[in-house]
């Protein structure tokens, strides 16, 4: 960061004094060092913004990427290298499940108690259930997903719209490992948290900071109820999974349990997807094709990552060599063209 805005300072300086000077005439080559000089000054910049390994440390020894906090930078080191492997965010060649889970554990263990815990854990998680690599023998294993999901609500407050997620999650590893009672029960507690409830998760109140103290109330109040529109929704998708999960149950123990939501939740949107749903659990119909994509956490396909990445080993450390190159380019042509003018101008 230091580095870049040297960079920056310096280029515009310069820039300032060949752009004084050509419109004094004072020599015919001012302006095309000028421009050299504003364009590698640009290029300097996007090369540092590419590379995105800028690391800020905060007194209290935290590491700040972005918009992202980390315990410390052994832990925040550990997610860039986790992350060239985790089939998010790298090449196909470049892909490796088992070893981007490894990292991600050790950045855990390096980082007690850190809220991004949570998301890391998460993301673990989604590998382990939705990750396919038939080439390599890679399938999914619903049962370890369902640890991480369950390992990572205990790092998130209940009022956080982050541990729906999880809950929702947990309760579709749970129905995919053919484990109904544990998925019941999952949608249960989702069921029972009152959207109007959430809070803004902590990176929003980080962001809100940022800006200023008239904006701040507005954007505060936006970003919460956004917040509790997804958490109600989620509330209502548990509802399918419920039906879903008693699909594998006894016709009356399946019956009793959506009979349960109904009664509970009378006159509310959950209330009633409950009871809709209890005549066709009853006359047996297969849901489990229906309600499959109930999923909170998408697959990686589909998905956009929960947390931003630190590096983009297929787009953003390509980026950062071709921004290089074209930024050394650049500077010997620059170069090359004051030489050639001094040269003229001592003849």
């Amino acid at each position: 960061m230091t580095a870049t805005l040297g960079y920056l300072t310096l280029g515009i300086r310069r820039a300032c004094e060949h752009y004084r000077h050509a419109r004094g005439g004072r020599h015919p080559g001012q302006t095309l060092r000028f421009v050299g000089v504003v364009l590698l000054t640009v290029l300097v910049s996007q090369t540092a913004r590419a590379a995105d390994l800028i690391l800020i440390t905060r007194p209290s020894g935290q590491v700040v990427v972005r918009d992202e906090v980390f315990g410390n930078e052994a832990a925040a080191r550990k997610v860039v290298e986790a992350r060239s492997y985790d089939p998010m965010f790298c090449r196909e060649d470049q892909r490796s499940r088992d070893k981007a889970i490894a990292l991600y554990a050790e950045a855990i263990s390096l980082q007690p108690n850190t809220p991004i815990n949570a998301e890391l854990a998460d993301r673990i998680a989604q590998m382990y259930a939705f990750y396919e690599d038939r080439k390599n023998g890679v399938w999914p294993e619903p049962a370890k997903a369902a640890e991480w999901w369950q390992r990572a609500s205990t790092m998130v407050d209940r009022h956080q719209l982050l541990w729906l997620q999880l809950q929702m999650g947990l309760a579709s590893a749970h129905v995919m490992d053919r484990d109904p009672v544990p998925a019941i029960e999952a949608c249960k507690r989702i069921i029972a948290i009152n959207p109007d409830e959430l809070q803004l998760p902590p990176s929003k109140i980080s962001m809100s900071r940022k800006l200023s103290p008239s904006l701040q109330p507005k954007w505060e109040q936006s970003e919460l109820q956004k917040v509790r529109s997804r958490g109600a929704s989620i509330r209502l998708k548990a509802v399918d999974q419920l039906a879903i999960a008693c699909n594998r149950l006894g016709r009356e123990a399946k019956a009793a349990v959506l009979d349960d939501i109904a009664a509970k939740y009378r006159g509310t949107p959950v209330g009633d997807i409950a009871h809709s749903l209890r005549p066709q659990l009853a006359n047996g119909i297969d849901m489990s094709n229906e309600g499959m994509a109930v999923f909170a956490t998408p697959s990686p396909a589909q998905s956009q990552p929960t947390t931003r990445p630190l590096v983009m080993a297929d787009g953003g450390s390509r980026r950062a060599w071709l921004w290089g190159v074209v930024a050394v380019c650049m500077g010997a042509l620059c170069t090359w063209v004051i030489v050639c003018h001094r040269r003229k101008g001592r003849k």
